[in-house]
């Protein structure tokens, strides 16, 4: 009997070791091209998967996703986003059918919450991207724009871009933010979460009450190479950190902010704020701070 147990026991280890050394070999590339009419599985340029809500659906911890340039909608609703998942990496900057090297600066690569009405911000996706308890994911190299959190209820209002709530070890890298909206957070709102960003570029976003480009609230958010041009919002043109959150800023420029208070970034409710390298410029606020 113990000679069985024993044996049990080593197939036990001897399984789970496999288990724990095959896992990263099973991470695959998912591929997306919003040029491909024919067949799609996704597992190569040749059969990409014509949009990007598919490769998420399918992508397991571990999986890279891959797009090419082109314009993504996450659906026909205003519910609708793309939502990120545990573990899976976004890298967007690729050429159509994969044919060249990737470079985001080149090749758009542009989710979009432009659902409805061409030029109608009313009838956009209330949040381009979101994600909610996740944890180690990355998006990179992608144009989020159009997002417009005009919504009834809290959520609804908190990151017209891209929305995070309760989100661990997250990395933007590369991305543009543009015209986006929303009462909390127009282009990015971080809720209770730990997210990193390098050489991110945030324009033309507003909020109607705190951080017309970046909200930050009761969560961290450390930004690295981040440029912010001609974001507005009530409090907190450029930026607004609250409800004890953290925000370490370094090596950014705030440009043309506009608030009432606090022109290019807004500090309260037991929050703080490094600044490493920052230049605040032709911001304006019409009743207090620059």
């Amino acid at each position: 009997m113990k000679m069985k147990k024993r044996i049990i026991f080593l197939l036990v280890a001897v399984m789970a070791v496999v288990l724990l050394v095959a896992s990263p070999l099973l991470a695959k590339n998912i591929y997306v091209d919003g040029s491909n009419g024919g067949y799609a599985n996704g597992v190569s340029w040749e059969t990409a998967y014509p949009n990007l809500q598919p490769a998420l659906d399918e992508a397991l911890s571990g999986d890279i996703i891959k797009v090419a340039e082109g314009t993504y909608t996450p659906g026909n609703n205003r519910n609708d986003s793309f939502v990120l998942k545990s573990g899976v990496n976004l890298y967007g900057g690729y050429p159509r059918q994969g044919h060249g090297i990737r470079d985001c600066r080149r090749h758009f690569t542009i989710l979009s919450g432009e659902i409805g009405t061409i030029g109608d911000a009313g009838d956009n996706v209330f949040h381009v991207v979101r994600g909610d308890h996740v944890n180690d994911a990355r998006l990179d190299g992608f144009i989020i724009a159009g997002g417009n959190t005009t919504g009834s209820t809290f959520d609804e209002r908190q990151g017209g871009g891209l929305r995070l709530a309760d989100c661990d070890n997250i990395t933007l890298d590369r991305c543009t933010f543009r015209d986006n909206r929303g009462a909390h957070g127009g282009a990015l709102a971080v809720i209770a979460g730990q997210v990193q960003g390098f050489h991110l570029f945030f324009a033309g976003n507003q909020a109607t009450s705190y951080g017309g480009a970046v909200y930050v609230s009761g969560g961290s958010i450390e930004l690295t190479g981040t440029e912010f041009q001609r974001n507005s919002a009530s409090t907190g043109g450029g930026m607004a950190v609250d409800d004890s959150g953290k925000a370490t800023v370094g090596n950014a420029l705030f440009n043309g902010s506009r608030a009432n208070i606090g022109g290019g970034l807004c500090v309260c409710n037991d929050s703080s704020l490094l600044l490493r390298n920052v230049t605040v410029c032709n911001s304006t606020a019409s009743n207090d701070g620059a």
